[in-house]
């Protein structure tokens, strides 16, 4: 990942997912067509009589209406069809790929660090800048065929990362919960808001969101189905994956002492973001070279009206 493969999003919801679209058009159809023609059980996600992806779309557009306007702009741009785009996004419910580290502000300095461990398709995430007209900034990382982020950081310096842990319950959502990054980083500037608003969102399969604040609090929610836990992070370190990673991941920070930024590409983790709360940025730790960049928010804010929205029960 470079600089240049950034995207700008600005706009409306559906003009978000254009410019995205557009930017990537190349890349979204050559994944809707390797997935359509990897076999019968998969090319049956992209036909409209599939109930699976009727549902995910349906759910969607119910409980996400921004991010389904979104959907509609990124199909449009990038030349495939909704059902298609449904059934990409359907993969969000599949665990196994990527992980979370966090470190609170005993390890990290000043306040916490997110560090978000890519995995498998995640590799082929971009740099995306997203400027709502009348939400929250931020800047995050993304797979050009997704609208939720993978990760990222909002203007007021609000970081969250998320990852799918579990399959679609049954009988459940069918709008996978990843969704929920996007709303928390259009909507919140705070740890606490964003946590007491997750836990009360209706979403599918099972999930964990990190978040961390310019404070220094740190939490992460976990999903699975219609349950909801909050965690807080033990010996200043917190994370999130399936059981395996979480145990890995927990003992490669010394529990004493702090753990320099730089030094997180040196973990062993393979190719990161970081995202830095403090100073709102997220920066790409790829090929053990430390933070090889980093991505300021724009300068020019955003309405306060998204908390205020959000505090209306948006």
């Amino acid at each position: 990942m470079s600089k240049a493969e950034a995207v700008h999003c600005k706009g409306a919801p559906r003009d978000l997912g254009l410019d995205q679209g557009r930017a990537f058009a190349a890349r979204i159809q050559a994944e809707a067509e390797a997935v359509r023609s990897a076999g019968p059980l998969s090319r049956l996600l992209f036909e409209r009589s599939s109930s699976r992806a009727a549902q995910i779309r349906r759910d969607t557009l119910r409980y996400f209406p921004h991010m389904a306007e979104r959907a509609m702009g990124l199909a449009r741009g990038g030349g495939v069809g909704e059902v298609a785009l449904a059934a990409l996004l359907g993969r969000a419910f599949e665990p196994g790929e990527g992980a979370i580290l966090a470190l609170g502000p005993s390890l990290a300095g000043d306040a916490a660090v997110i560090v978000r461990i890519l995995e498998g398709a995640e590799r082929e995430a971009t740099l995306r800048h997203s400027a709502p007209d009348t939400d929250f900034s931020s800047v995050e990382l993304a797979l050009p065929w997704r609208v939720p982020a993978l990760c990222g950081v909002n203007e007021h310096g609000l970081a969250v990362a998320s990852v799918a842990t579990g399959g679609a319950t049954p009988g459940g959502h069918a709008a996978p919960a990843v969704l929920l990054t996007q709303d928390v980083l259009q909507r919140f500037d705070t740890v606490e808001k964003a946590v007491e608003w997750l836990e009360r969102r209706p979403a599918g399969g099972s999930a964990s969101f990190v978040l961390a604040d310019r404070s220094g609090a740190l939490a992460a929610v976990d999903i699975a189905g219609d349950d909801r836990s909050v965690r807080g992070p033990a010996n200043g370190v917190l994370t999130a994956g399936t059981a395996a990673d979480r145990e890995r991941l927990a003992g490669l920070v010394p529990s004493s002492g702090r753990a320099r930024l730089d030094s997180l590409a040196n973990l062993g983790l393979g190719p990161i973001a970081v995202l830095d709360p403090s100073r709102a940025v997220l920066g790409d730790g790829r090929d053990g070279g430390g933070l090889d960049w980093t991505a300021p928010l724009p300068s020019e804010p955003a309405s306060d009206r998204a908390v205020d929205a959000a505090a209306e029960g948006g």
